[in-house]
């Protein structure tokens, strides 16, 4: 068994390694002894893979480390239901073929984060291939951050201009009201006609 430590360190370095939680049938020695014969309990286990390596396996007792580490995978483990990564699936990436996609999850690639990600030393117990799917996942996710900014830059854009909008209508309204409140009434002019013909 490869050692835990360096394992994990390396793999880390080039890429997060995947956690399959399970369960394993173990001797239960204090209940043994008790009983006087074999007993067995379920004690919770993970194997601890690296994306595109099967040969570097680790698998031990799960201890608080790898709860804190994949929480969301253990919590799915424990609820019994299907465990998902973060990321888009290959499945539903159209640069792979189905085939493609198999092969990648059989090696426990499952995304195309992962993909990008798997170290190059591993990349070739894949297939044949796969180091040119992994540089076109590196730049498909590349381009849908610069996508992703553009669309940031776009809605920041939207709302200042709105902002303005509202700050323009809200000036013009208090300028109105100001024009109102200081415009002077004008008395209207009395006429001096009737006074000069009264005078002659």
């Amino acid at each position: 068994m490869p050692d835990i430590d360096a394992f994990t360190g390396r793999e880390r370095a080039a890429g997060d390694c995947i956690p399959v939680f399970h369960y394993e049938s173990r001797v239960d020695q204090e209940k043994s002894d008790e009983a006087g014969h074999p007993v067995f309990s379920d004690v919770e286990y993970v194997k601890i893979i690296a994306p595109g390596n099967d040969k570097e396996v680790i698998n031990k007792a799960v201890t608080q480390v790898e709860i804190d580490r994949w929480p969301q995978q253990y919590k799915q483990f424990k609820e019994k239901k299907e465990v998902t990564f973060e990321g888009t699936p290959l499945k539903e990436w159209p640069q792979v073929t189905q085939s493609q996609a198999k092969t990648l999850e059989a090696m426990h690639v499952y995304t195309v984060e992962q993909l990008a990600e798997v170290a190059d030393q591993n990349i070739g117990n894949i297939g044949m291939g796969m180091m040119d799917l992994k540089n076109k996942a590196q730049a498909w996710l590349e381009w849908q951050a610069g996508e992703a900014s553009i669309q940031k830059y776009a809605q920041r854009n939207r709302r200042l201009e709105e902002r303005v909008k509202q700050l323009e209508e809200q000036l013009a309204a208090l300028t109105e009201s100001m024009e109102t409140e200081v415009a002077p009434e004008v008395a209207p002019k009395k006429s001096t006609r009737k006074k000069k013909e009264s005078a002659k």
